[in-house]
């Protein structure tokens, strides 16, 4: 098949980096594939059978760089042939350029993985979002969705026929994170050298909730010797995290990596000894199907969150909380027990389930009978 995937977002946001696996294990399979995004200049991805196209991130203007994005994408699909578009998120930049490639035959299918106006405040960027993800899936030959509660939104809100939705699960390459080991080198070159390492993983913009892991933590400290937290990923708002991490008295506590392209992430979860996350219950985050969740869980690493969006899934596997103070306890809990079985369970859990290489030949059936 000839496969074209247009990406709405930049390569550093969760659901482009979903998107890039979903190339990466088409090409694999052996399968033409052309993927399409917005990057920063000198930006390069390599993948077997997949040709890497970008438009360019414009800082001084998020509407202009969209603008940019939707030109660019509709040129290349005025010359890429394919037989299936498959796009990431009902926004114009993405989905005006596949509604033209369905009109010049190909079949084309949007990936609907967030409800992102649900991440607005109140105003006009939310009224705008929120008609584009009402008014595009319609349009499309299908649409995929990651959770349950997406499915309903589709079916109960949007009025798709539940024949038109494919579940296409989250899922992590899991031999990346299965196989990488701890380097006491860069341990020691972050200043983690003798300390018990928390780790948070994170694209640090308006769907970050550290600032209740930061509470959570300082307790850990004030209780605990010889601890750490490392937060892995970059963002808008890095140097805000930084400034609230000192103000509540633990930047010193608190080692920043900054932005690591994602096949590098891996080597500094390895430095970790357990795992954290806090997603704020409300109506945005019902929706997720956090990746790092399962990329902590494939690493082997304890992990302790609270049970939004789709976490239910690996409660018997994690150590949950649904209180600051229970946050807390859990932490030093799992810190006490990472020989604990459910660790080793919940990889092998993954490894069966949401591995990329096995839900991409599941999605290859998919399309070969979609065309």
């Amino acid at each position: 098949m000839r496969i074209l995937l247009i990406s709405s977002l930049t390569n550093d946001s969760g659901s482009g980096k979903r998107l890039w696996s979903i190339a990466r294990e088409l090409g694999r399979l052996g399968h033409c594939v052309h993927y399409l995004e917005r990057a920063k200049k000198g930006t390069k991805k390599v993948a077997q059978n997949v040709v890497y196209h970008s438009s360019p991130v414009i800082a001084s203007s998020l509407v202009l760089e969209i603008f940019v994005a939707l030109i660019y994408n509709t040129v290349y699909c005025l010359f890429i042939r394919a037989d299936i578009v498959f796009v990431l998120k009902p926004l114009p930049n993405s989905c005006i350029p596949g509604l033209l490639k369905r009109v010049l035959g190909a079949k084309i299918i949007v990936d609907v993985d967030d409800l992102d106006f649900e991440y607005y405040e109140q105003g006009l960027w939310k009224k705008i979002v929120h008609f584009c993800f009402n008014y595009f899936p319609p349009l499309f030959n299908k649409v995929s969705v990651h959770t349950d509660a997406l499915k309903d939104y589709m079916i109960k809100t949007i009025g798709l026929p539940e024949k038109d939705i494919l579940f296409l699960p989250q899922g992590v390459d899991y031999k990346l994170f299965a196989q990488t080991k701890k380097d006491d080198h860069l341990c020691k070159e972050m200043g983690l050298e003798g300390y018990k390492v928390l780790i948070y993983v994170a694209s640090l913009g308006i769907t970050s909730d550290l600032n209740y892991t930061f509470k959570a933590v300082k307790h850990v400290i004030d209780r605990v010797n010889n601890v750490k937290l490392l937060v892995i990923g970059g963002g808008n708002q890095l140097d805000n995290y930084r400034k609230m991490a000192e103000d509540i008295g633990i930047g010193e506590k608190v080692v920043f990596t900054g932005y690591i392209a994602h096949n590098q992430v891996s080597k500094y979860m390895a430095l970790g000894d357990v795992a954290l996350n806090y997603y704020e219950p409300n109506e945005a985050n019902k929706y997720r199907s956090p990746i790092k969740i399962r990329e902590y869980m494939a690493l082997g690493v304890p992990v302790v969150c609270n049970l939004e969006g789709d976490t239910y899934l690996f409660a018997e596997y994690v150590w949950v909380f649904n209180s600051l103070d229970e946050y807390c306890e859990q932490i030093i809990a799992a810190l006490n027990n990472s020989d604990n079985p459910k660790v080793k369970q919940g990889q092998t859990f993954i490894s069966q389930n949401y591995n990329w290489e096995t839900i991409a030949v599941d999605f290859e059936k998919t399309l070969l009978q979609l065309i």
